[in-house]
């Protein structure tokens, strides 16, 4: 299974005269998150640290201005305020308790709306230390008529999911793509701007709005913005700069080009074969604990999927020699034994109905490129096991990884 690629420009031969690209001073640039991006499962930092530490190095290579649309920042403090409700409540339940076993009244002073307000203080603190703003939605200037219909037919960022019909989602996306398309659309001048969304329905829809304007580009992840920033360092345009990391993509992976790296090297293959026993032992305690018995406690759902992300660029040496990492995440789903409900009843409570094995591998490697962007001189540097997690899937994993339901036993 492939995944994490983006819709990308197949280079025919024909281009192969193509002009060469000249290379020129990078603007500076507008970034604009979407919640995926910024969103993190502990609720304590503002934003996800991966972000802030990405923006720590990067904002002294470039210079970037952080544009947060008014949905992504309602969003975040949402979810942050509905955790700690939810807290909260837990918390107004245990005080009653004690009250009652004490007979004495036990109280707090934490109310909701003081929730609200510490967390709304907390998001403003974190965008201010980023000198960032907020880009309200343009209200008054969005195609209602347009959206509605775009919601009737379920067109992009409009989703309906087949295998779950009565799940719909993307007034909310529709709200940011308005907000992107119109800061967008209303800043004249030199600049470069970036939305960044690992959503492909809501990316795809702002390539295609934004479509006549040069300076935009959009990425599915920090990294892929991260290989960009790197890039314009070297005083390459955005025109050679696309390019290049469109062509990046399809000569690692092409499933139709025996000379694309995963085809021609089998990296799939050599994965196995290089890293067997990490993939196929589970690191797994109660499993540990129980196995000199000859008890198995997982069985796989899947044979597991390949999810290859887009090429990171590293660095360049010299004036053609470009080096890439790819990073590459098995994900295989595991069920609870039917043989623990079936003998092992007390380990129900222990242990959880499923969970997902994730292999991290990246595949470094370089290509020379020409003036006019084509790839040659492709080899594999080397292959790395980066790291390997064995864990009840998150939210964020079911969606991101399009897992499987996997009922209990």
């Amino acid at each position: 299974m492939l995944g994490r690629i983006c819709s990308v420009t197949i280079w025919p031969n024909q281009r192969r005269h193509m002009k060469n690209i000249p290379r020129g001073t990078p603007p500076p640039h507008f970034v604009i998150p979407d919640t995926n991006i910024l969103w993190y499962n502990d609720k304590g930092p503002a934003v996800n640290p991966e972000f802030d530490s990405f923006w720590e190095s990067n904002s002294s290579q470039m210079e970037l201005h952080l544009i947060v649309p008014e949905v992504v920042i309602g969003e975040i403090l949402f979810q942050q305020t509905t955790s700690a409700t939810k807290l909260l409540d837990k918390t107004s339940e245990c005080l009653k308790g004690i009250s009652n076993i004490t007979s004495l009244l036990h109280s707090h002073r934490l109310t909701k709306d003081k929730i609200l307000t510490q967390v709304d203080l907390k998001i403003q603190r974190w965008l201010k230390s980023k000198s960032g703003s907020i880009a309200p939605i343009p209200v008054g200037s969005i195609d209602w008529k347009r959206v509605a219909k775009d919601a009737i037919w379920r067109q992009p960022p409009f989703l309906n999911d087949p295998k779950n019909p009565d799940l719909e989602k993307g007034f909310r996306d529709l709200l940011i793509l308005e907000t992107v398309v119109d800061f967008v659309s209303k800043k004249n001048g030199n600049f470069g701007f970036v939305f960044l969304s690992n959503d492909s329905m809501i990316r795809d829809a702002s390539i295609t709005r934004l479509q006549a304007d040069k300076r935009f580009n959009a990425f599915e992840s920090l990294e892929e913005f991260s290989s960009y920033i790197k890039l314009t360092k070297e005083n390459i345009t955005q025109k050679f700069i696309k390019a290049i990391l469109e062509h990046a993509r399809k000569k690692f992976l092409n499933l139709d080009d025996p000379s694309s790296l995963w085809v021609r090297e089998h990296l799939k293959d050599k994965f196995y074969t290089e890293f067997k026993e990490k993939i196929e032992k589970l690191e797994d305690l109660t499993e540990s604990l129980i196995s000199f018995m000859g008890v198995k406690i997982w069985e796989p759902l899947n044979v597991g999927k390949w999810w290859i992300y887009n090429p990171e660029f590293t660095c360049l040496i010299g004036q053609k020699e470009y080096h890439w990492k790819s990073r590459v995440v098995l994900v295989k789903q595991f069920r609870r034994s039917s043989i623990i409900s079936q003998s092992f009843k007390s380990l129900e409570l222990t242990v959880p109905p499923e969970k997902v094995l994730f292999v991290n591998i990246a595949v470094l490697w370089t290509s020379n490129i020409k003036a006019d962007g084509r790839f040659q001189s492709m080899s594999v540097e080397s292959i790395e096991f980066i790291a390997k997690d064995f864990r009840v899937p998150t939210e964020a994993d079911i969606k991101d990884f399009q897992l499987e339901k996997a009922n209990g036993n």
